[in-house]
């Protein structure tokens, strides 16, 4: 700022001096060259040709003013930005993470298993907010800050041959301290079933017996079929629901 004010302050006022005395600079920088100044004085087009050159000054002045200018703001953002990401990494360094807080449960559409499969594996599919992260796949990629809001899917073995029990929960889980409670208030199953986006699970064993949840058993479409209660049947599908 000081940079830019000074060359205004000397600029524009030797710019207005040539566009508007360009007689008296002449007299008071060249006159003294000549034995006979008065014979050797420019013509009056030569004036006019120093006064539009007072014009350059002029603009050249404010175009150097706004440079050092936004030089100098520039350097302020960056140190103001610099000085804020060294603030936040130690509020991140110093932070707790509380323990994951339950939002309520998903709504499930169902699983598919082929046990013909060698992987053995059986997919559970769900409904979950979009923008919804996992929080199993937030602990093994490590890195903080991305996803607060997460899903969470925990499956029981059965015993006795009764059907495995699955659960599917919304779980607000911050791992970095939070500016607002905006991100906690949109971390809700209120609105999963017209915005919902289809994810899926996959169970460690094989759900020989079958499995049950205490969510709401839903469409692709988010159309509930069977509504939250204890032990509701999870359709076992043909194929993934995509």
């Amino acid at each position: 700022m000081a940079v830019a004010i000074l060359v205004l302050i000397i600029g524009i006022p030797a710019g207005l001096f040539v566009l508007l005395r360009p007689r008296k600079l002449w007299w008071a920088t060249q006159s003294w060259k000549f034995k006979n100044p008065e014979a050797n004085e420019p013509s009056d087009a030569s004036y006019v040709t120093t006064s539009i050159s007072g014009l350059f000054v002029i603009g050249l002045s404010i175009f150097l003013a706004w440079m050092a200018w936004t030089s100098e703001h520039d350097r302020k953002e960056r140190e103001a930005e610099r000085k804020q990401q060294e603030e936040w990494k130690a509020a991140v360094a110093a932070y707790q993470p509380p323990e994951p807080e339950s939002r309520g449960a998903l709504p499930v559409i169902g699983y598919v298993w082929d046990p013909t499969d060698s992987s053995g594996l059986a997919y559970v599919y769900y409904l979950r907010p979009p923008g919804t992260g996992n929080l199993e796949v937030r602990k093994y990629i490590g890195v903080q800050g991305q996803q607060q809001c997460v899903s969470a899917t925990r499956a029981k073995r059965s015993e006795d041959g009764a059907p495995a029990r699955v659960s599917v929960e919304l779980l607000w889980a911050p791992d970095v301290p939070q500016k607002d409670s905006v991100a906690s208030d949109n971390c809700t199953t209120r609105d999963v079933l017209p915005t919902h986006e289809i994810h899926s699970d996959f169970l460690r064993f094989r759900p020989e017996s079958g499995l049950v949840t205490d969510s709401p058993i839903v469409d692709r479409d988010g159309n509930v079929l069977v509504p939250a209660g204890p032990a509701n049947a999870v359709p076992k599908l043909d194929r993934a629901p995509r």
